[in-house]
């Protein structure tokens, strides 16, 4: 996706409620179903492109939390909805889609409030095909 957000889904208002910053780091979900066997194994392709998942945390202010709730409920229907989101795509940030894994948790720090949450992306920014195959041959 990288350029620009996908205009069919919400994005995060980073205006709003500001910039996450990742918390855990990334790790790539595996796109093969691997099937133990005595001697070799079956593997069947799950999906296209790896998943990535991430946990991130931001620092918002109650009026900020509550309203962060409600996006979460009513745009995002308790974050079971794909998303516009930026994310470090290995060289830069770019826009990708991604939806809630579980909960949010809210930790009171004094008069703000930490918000913690964990991501699986949909898009990423690996280059196509056309583009390593330019790259292995240059």
């Amino acid at each position: 996706m990288a350029g620009s957000p996908n205009g069919a889904l919400q994005t995060w208002p980073y205006d709003k409620f500001g910039s996450p910053l990742l918390a855990h780091g990334q790790s790539v979900v595996d796109p093969t179903i691997r099937t133990p066997m005595e001697r070799g194994g079956k593997v069947r392709q799950q999906f296209l492109t790896p998943i990535l998942d991430g946990s991130y945390q931001v620092l918002m202010s109650k009026v900020q939390y509550l309203n962060f709730q409600a996006w979460h409920l009513h745009k995002l229907d308790n974050g079971t909805q794909w998303f516009n989101f930026k994310v470090w795509g290995g060289s830069s940030m770019s826009w990708e889609e991604v939806r809630m894994l579980g909960i949010y948790s809210p930790q009171p720090q004094g008069l703000k409030i930490l918000v913690s949450f964990s991501i699986e992306q949909r898009t990423t920014a690996i280059p196509s095909e056309s583009s390593l195959d330019a790259y292995l041959n240059a």
